[in-house]
């Protein structure tokens, strides 16, 4: 299967350990590359997740709150009497 993923390893003198380190280097990359898809899915369906995720009631009681506090401010800005 072709990746595109080259390694290189010249730590010994011997042909047949480097080729051995750089298969070990090699296996390690694809592993984390995985481990890292597999991350990424599960944050993904995390989220996901979260956002569909119903409001709790206290929750929605301070967005309300919040809500009409603003309006009452707003409310106030237009009026001026003398």
């Amino acid at each position: 299967m072709p990746t595109g993923i080259s390694v290189t390893a010249s730590d010994t003198r011997s042909q047949f350990q480097n080729r051995e380190f750089a298969l070990e280097r090699l296996l390690d990359l694809f592993e984390k590359q995985r481990e890292e898809k597999r991350r990424q899915r599960l944050a993904e369906l995390s989220k996901a997740r979260r956002q569909k995720a119903n409001r709790s009631r206290g929750t929605k009681r301070k967005l309300v709150k919040g809500n009409r506090k603003r309006g009452e401010t707003k409310k106030l800005r237009g009026r001026f009497s003398v």
